[in-house]
Formats: structure tokens, C-alpha cells, sequence
């Protein structure tokens, strides 16, 4: 068979990947890599087979990409049998297993006609190593990764009990592929398109808590790892299971009340990713099938946070019940409904709660580790998760250097956990009435702040305007309608000013005078200010715009 008979076309969130890798080439943006480690019974030798045996039963993995008549198509490589890398740990353990995982995380991957999947073994010790999985998001996601892992653990104990694992193959990403182009052609695709065309407008804002002018943003992140306190997950749980909506849903409503106390947006637009996957096969197929698509929520500050939660539930069925349509037709409906930004969103928030490892075994302890690839498109992208089904949240925050420091995603999440800490003990208490300012804070801003008395310096005004003077007699001190006045200058009339002063009142007069200035903002206000202070009388400044009998009062005091 013909190569161009066994390539398919890309699938449409493959293609979001594909754009974003062109745009971005060269850099790790795409990947997704994720660290095995087995502690108990390790065996080098088992654990290569079973990635050569996952391999064998997941086409998916031996994906590559090329290029046919100027656009990218993908077809199915043979298996190979290439031996895997083993790096050994000894010296440095698990610490020198993370930093080379981060560097290897970081490294850029080919994308045309090469692996899109890489495996390197690690030994930490006689009973502890592992696997580290580097995937491109052309092939996989979160949930993708989610199944390789475990599907790698059945494998391995099975491998380890003297069995032969009984796999299935899994099942081809085409089909997901075939089912698009038939989506495409349906009308559902049209009211999905009416649906888009409804909520997207020129009201929208794309969520940013930075508005960014420069020519050039790197793609250069860092990531902070926060934990909600105990306390305040404990009450995100409570309120999920009384108003029966995800801890996702709870964490976007904190974030969109803090964009419209802190940013001021009416209605904030959030990229958030959708699963995609509807059916059992699908759920079954490793593959790029998740989304980021763009969502808001109308947000009244009269209402509680529980009536918030009954509206983000409307809107967000609505979105899950739309979600098939292509993302580029998405942002092609809001340019033409007047958006008018280059992105849709600029902060991203995706919460994960799928379990690395689900099978329990006295034989070998399993535990996985994600790294963060060091580059992005969004400003800020925040993970929420419960990966470990434990009482208290992780939130990630992948932000960009250029943007922001590690200090302001300290205090944003300062500023989010006191929303959720006040709104879910008041879900009742209105939007308006919640405060965004943890206590620290905001007793710097109200006191510490406000606490500006300084003594003066022991200087005269106008002995550092003629030093000025002295030492820069040609250089601008008035820019007024295109006219240049220098320090030179404005001392001559200045002086002539004083001079005048001092032959109507004297030089040293008896009373000390105050001098009223009622001049337009031009250079004569200035030389007048200037002049007085030479004289060494105190002056006051009057608005030309004060009604005459105003001014007079003033003069008559």
C-alpha cells in the first residue's frame, strides 16, 4: 500500500498543536512528560518489556507526522526494536532524577518523520527506579498520558507475577479522525455554530491581568506550586457536594470575581480545555483529543456565591453541549462578531483529578511525577488538581517571566484563596460585599500605605532651582505649544519678577505679603511661582476658571 493511502489528515485539536508548534518551533511547548517510579520489586529487565509490549498494542504511540502536498499528515510507523537508555541515579538519587527530568523536559523535539514518544529508564537503587515518558501533544494529552501509565503498571505487574498480560489493542485514533470529518459535514456543526455566534461579541473581554504593549512576548514560563489550606479545601469539597458541581467550577468563580474586583472585566473570557471524549471507545484511545476553548460567565455582584454556581452550571452544560466545534472556526466567529483580539484568552484554567495509578500492589509502589515544559502561549496558566484523591488541592501556576515575578503569583493566590475562604462560609453573602485582599495585605494597603509623613529636607525651593541654573543654564525647563523655555531664561524673568515684587513692597517689608498668582498654565505662571519664591514671599496659586466674586472673597482674606 502507498504511503499516501495509509496517512490520514490531522484532527482538529491536532491542528491547534500544529499552529502553536510553527509558531513557537523550536521550543518545548508541546510536550508532555511524566516520571514512573517503582519502589519494592524494580526489574530493569520487566520494565522494558512492558514498554516494548505497550508499544506493540498502542498504534497511537509509533504516530508520525509528514508532509503531502504542503500539509502535514500522519501515518503509523512499524514497531522498532530500539534499546532504551538507562541512566543510573546511584550517587545522586531522586534529587539528580528530577533535575535531569527537567532538563530533558525542556528539549526540543523534532516533528516531521521522527518519534513522537520517548522512553529513558532510570535506577536509583537496587529496588528503586523508574521511567521517565516523553510525549508530544500531537499524540497525547492529560488523560492520554493518564492511560499509558496505567496501562504501563498493569503490564509491568503482571509481567512481575510470572503472568503474560493479556492486551487488547487499543483502539486507532482515525476513527476519532473519520468521526470529525462526518461531525463537519452534520448539523450539528451548524448549531454549534449558532450557538458560538450567540455568545461571542464585542462585550466579551479576553481575560489578562496584564495588558502587554511590547513588540515581542518570550514564551518563557516558570511554575509555582501552591497548596490551598486545609481549611479552605475542606469547604471547596463540602460546597461541591451540596451544590453537586466540580471543584473546577468553584476555583473559576473565585478567579472571574477576582478579574472583575481586581481587573475591573465585565465578562471575562477563560480558556478552559474540554475532554472530548463522549463515548467508551474514545475514552479507551490514546490521542489529542482535548480542546481549549474559550468561556465566560455573567457575573452579578447582587447575587451569592451559591446562585453564581447555579448560573455557571447553565453555561457550562451549554459549552459541553457546543464543545465539537473546531477551535479556528471559533475565533474566525469572533473576529467577525467583533472581539478584535489577536487571542481569545489569555489565562487558562483546567482542573485534574484522574488518578496516575489505580491498581495497589504490595509487590512495587507506584507514584508519578508531571513536569512543566517551560514554555507557553497564555499569560498564565492555572492547574488545579486532587490527583491523589487527598483532602487538600494543588494549584499550579505556569506564568510568563516576562509578565510576572514569582512575588505577584504569590499574592494573586493569596488573593484567591481569601475569595474562596469567604465565599464558600457565605455562599449567601453578595459578590460585592467579598474581599479579594488577604488580611496581611490588606493591612499593608490601608495603614502601612497610608502612612506617608516624612519630614521635609532642609533645603530651599529656589536654591535647587538656581543650582539647576548653574549647572544646566541651556537645557529645557518649560515645554509649552512647541516652545522651549531654558533654565537661563526662565531665571531672567523670574528675576525680573522678584525685582518688581520687592520695588512695590519693599524689600524687607513689614508684614510678611502673600502673593496671589492668577495666570493661564503658560511660562508666565511659571517665572511668576518662580519670582516669588526669589523674593522670598510665599504665594497662592488662583484657577482663572473661579468666578470673579469668588476671587475676591479670596483676595479679601
Amino acid at each position: 500500500m502507498r504511503e499516501e493511502e495509509m496517512s490520514f489528515p490531522l484532527s482538529q485539536s491536532q491542528k491547534n498543536i500544529w499552529d502553536l508548534e510553527r509558531a513557537y518551533s523550536g521550543t518545548s511547548i508541546n510536550h508532555i512528560t511524566t516520571s514512573v517510579r517503582i519502589q519494592g520489586q524494580f526489574r530493569l529487565d520487566l520494565l522494558q518489556e512492558s514498554i516494548r509490549l505497550l508499544l506493540a498494542s498502542d498504534l497511537s504511540l509509533r504516530t508520525r507526522i509528514r508532509m503531502q502536498e504542503g500539509q502535514p499528515v500522519q501515518l503509523i510507523a512499524p514497531l522498532e526494536e530500539e534499546p532504551i537508555p538507562v541512566f543510573d541515579f546511584s550517587l545522586s538519587g531522586q534529587e539528580g532524577v528530577t533535575s535531569w527530568a527537567q532538563a530533558l523536559s525542556k528539549e526540543a523535539m523534532p516533528v516531521l518523520d521522527g518519534a513522537l514518544c520517548h522512553f529513558w529508564l532510570f535506577k536509583i537503587g537496587e529496588n528503586d527506579g523508574g521511567v521517565l515518558i516523553k510525549l508530544h501533544h500531537l499524540i497525547s494529552d492529560g488523560w492520554s498520558q493518564v492511560l499509558l501509565c496505567n496501562k504501563l503498571q498493569r503490564i509491568y505487574l503482571e509481567l512481575l507475577a510470572g503472568n503474560e498480560p493479556q492486551l487488547q489493542p487499543a483502539p486507532e485514533y482515525r476513527l476519532h479522525v473519520d468521526g470529525e470529518q462526518q461531525y463537519l459535514q452534520s448539523d450539528a456543526r451548524q448549531k454549534d455554530e449558532a450557538y458560538w455566534s450567540g455568545i461571542l461579541g464585542p462585550n466579551c473581554e479576553p481575560a489578562a491581568l496584564r495588558q502587554v504593549h511590547s513588540a515581542a512576548v518570550s514564551p518563557v514560563g516558570e511554575r509555582k506550586r501552591c497548596l490551598l489550606p486545609k481549611n479552605v479545601s475542606y469547604a471547596m469539597m463540602r460546597f461541591c457536594e451540596q451544590q453537586r458541581v466540580a471543584p473546577f467550577a468553584v476555583f473559576y468563580m473565585a478567579l472571574a470575581i477576582y478579574l472583575k474586583k481586581a481587573v475591573r472585566l465585565e465578562n471575562p473570557v477563560i480558556g478552559v480545555p474540554v475532554f472530548n471524549r463522549s463515548t467508551f471507545t474514545a475514552k479507551q484511545t490514546t490521542g489529542m483529543f482535548v480542546s481549549t476553548l474559550p468561556f465566560w460567565c455573567p457575573l452579578d455582584e447582587t447575587k451569592g456565591f451559591s446562585q453564581f454556581s447555579e448560573t455557571f452550571t447553565e453555561h457550562w452544560y451549554d459549552l459541553l453541549r457546543h464543545q465539537r466545534l473546531p477551535f479556528e472556526q471559533i475565533q474566525r466567529l469572533a473576529g467577525e462578531r467583533g472581539m478584535g483580539a489577536d487571542r481569545l484568552f489569555q489565562i487558562a484554567l483546567s482542573y485534574q483529578d484522574s488518578r496516575i495509578f489505580t491498581q495497589k500492589s504490595d509487590e512495587a509502589a507506584f507514584s508519578g511525577c508531571w513536569y512543566y515544559s517551560g514554555f507557553q502561549a497564555e499569560q498564565l496558566c492555572i492547574h488545579l488538581s486532587n490527583m491523589d484523591g487527598g483532602r487538600q488541592f494543588l494549584v499550579e501556576y505556569d506564568y510568563l517571566t516576562q509578565i510576572f515575578s514569582e512575588q505577584e503569583i504569590e499574592v494573586l493566590h493569596q488573593c484567591l484563596t481569601r475569595i474562596l475562604d469567604e465565599a464558600l462560609n457565605n455562599p449567601q453573602k453578595p459578590l460585592a460585599e467579598l474581599g479579594i485582599l488577604p488580611r496581611s495585605l490588606q493591612d499593608q494597603v490601608l495603614y502601612a500605605f497610608n502612612q506617608t509623613e516624612k519630614p521635609l529636607p532642609d533645603f530651599d525651593l529656589y536654591e535647587k532651582f538656581a543650582a539647576q541654573v548653574q549647572a544646566h543654564p541651556l537645557r529645557s525647563a518649560v515645554i509649552f505649544d512647541g516652545q522651549r523655555i531654558d533654565y537661563q531664561n526662565l531665571e531672567s524673568q523670574a528675576a525680573r519678577v522678584a525685582a518688581a515684587l520687592e520695588h512695590v513692597l519693599g524689600a524687607q517689608p513689614k508684614e510678611e505679603p502673600l502673593i496671589a498668582v492668577l495666570l493661564p498654565r503658560t511660562p508666565h505662571l511659571y517665572a511668576a511661582m518662580i519670582g516669588a519664591m526669589r523674593a522670598g514671599m510665599p504665594y497662592l496659586l488662583l484657577a482663572c476658571d473661579l468666578p470673579s466674586g469668588r476671587i475676591r472673597e479670596i483676595l479679601s482674606q
